[in-house]
């Protein structure tokens, strides 16, 4: 048998910039095409959903109302884009975004339990950047002191919210 593994079914569905845009409840329906059959193949399969996008709570209730029974796990990502040229007020501003995506996790969760759904969450992206482009031929973001403090920081709201964060994955631009 095969051994307890996730399964994402897509990542980003949520945003129209993306190909394969679809609405919360479009991609419901396609968990739920496709959740029955990798559960028959892979009884131990652990399924998370596409990322909630920017608008986590607004994606996730037709979601749920539609596909419950198939989420095991909801992801967001989190990513903070910061750039100033006084680095100590860009490293408090990492900061205070590491603290509010640890307060989004929470509403997250509520909203979640609320829905009568045992779904854990998951952050199968995050991290920080100041520089990074797609088109600069790098993609690669040098570590600053603000970046190690946001990174401090997300470590540590993840950590704290282990009763319900069953997952997360940084995400090195």
């Amino acid at each position: 048998e095969p051994r307890e593994m996730v399964w994402q079914i897509g990542n980003e569905h949520y945003g129209s910039h993306e190909i394969g845009y679809q609405s919360a409840e479009q991609y419901a329906a396609t968990l739920a095409a496709f959740a029955p059959g990798i559960r028959a193949a892979y009884p131990k399969a652990i399924l998370c959903t596409t990322s909630l996008g920017e608008k986590p709570l607004a994606y996730v209730g037709p979601l749920l109302e539609r596909a419950r029974e198939h989420a095991d796990l909801i992801p967001v990502h989190h990513y903070a884009c910061r750039m100033d040229a006084n680095a100590a007020r860009e490293a408090l501003a990492f900061c205070g975004d590491a603290h509010a995506y640890g307060r989004q996790l929470d509403e997250l969760a509520a909203a979640v339990a609320a829905s009568g759904s045992r779904a854990a969450l998951a952050v199968t992206e995050w991290g920080a950047f100041r520089a990074e482009t797609h088109t600069d031929g790098r993609f690669c973001e040098p570590a600053t002191a603000g970046s190690v403090l946001f990174d401090a920081a997300m470590l540590n709201e993840y950590a704290r919210r282990g009763r319900f964060l069953k997952l997360a994955n940084v995400y090195s631009l």
